[in-house]
């Protein structure tokens, strides 16, 4: 490795490859004490190569690294589910937010309208547990908004067969499938079908 002088101020010699180069090929490391600026010893092309090579030895041998390699996702899906389980409305707002935008809807609020609810389905007043989803009155893809106004509590099948239908629509589905059950039942057509 050859050092050649630089050939006047504006330019470096980097002291790994010991090419004089501008100045502008070096990264800026703070002020001298006379207010100039001072520049690292390697160029941006060295120091690149420098941190490529550390970043493939040392990658093994991070052990934060490999931690979220070998136990990061586990852990976080255990952190997950404990958070599921002990503050249920902190992981549901925080699920809420993450899927229809951050700040949306706060574990408060949910907590608040699971009290309105009584802790009781909004179409089929039934007990709800854990497993309850959240589900928008007005649907989404019918235009309505992600706010707390248009959220309620509904027990896991109602929302799953009710998808993005509206309560009408929804509640007339239902009558079809109570008559056609009435009809295999029976045998035979009802009254008001004959």
């Amino acid at each position: 490795m050859t050092t050649a002088e630089p050939l006047f101020e504006s330019e470096k010699t980097c002291r790994d490859c010991g090419e004089s180069k501008p100045i502008s090929e070096f990264y800026a490391n703070g002020l001298l004490a006379n207010g100039e600026v001072r520049y690292r010893g390697r160029c941006k092309d060295c120091r690149v190569e420098v941190q490529r090579r550390y970043a493939q030895s040392e990658r093994g041998k991070n052990r934060r690294f490999t931690w979220w390699e070998e136990r990061g996702r586990e852990q976080q899906n255990a952190n997950a589910r404990r958070l599921r389980r002990t503050r249920f409305f902190k992981y549901r707002s925080r699920q809420w937010n993450s899927r229809y935008g951050a700040g949306s809807t706060t574990a408060t609020q949910l907590a608040g309208l699971w009290r309105r609810q009584r802790g009781r389905c909004a179409i089929t007043r039934r007990k709800l547990d854990r497993a309850a989803h959240l589900d928008h009155i007005v649907p989404a893809t019918k235009g309505g908004g992600h706010s707390i106004e248009n959220l309620r509590w509904l027990d896991p099948w109602v929302n799953m067969a009710r998808q993005n239908l509206s309560d009408e629509e929804f509640a007339e589905r239902c009558l079809e499938v109570v008559i056609g059950l009435a009809h295999s039942v029976i045998g035979e057509p009802c009254l008001s079908c004959r």
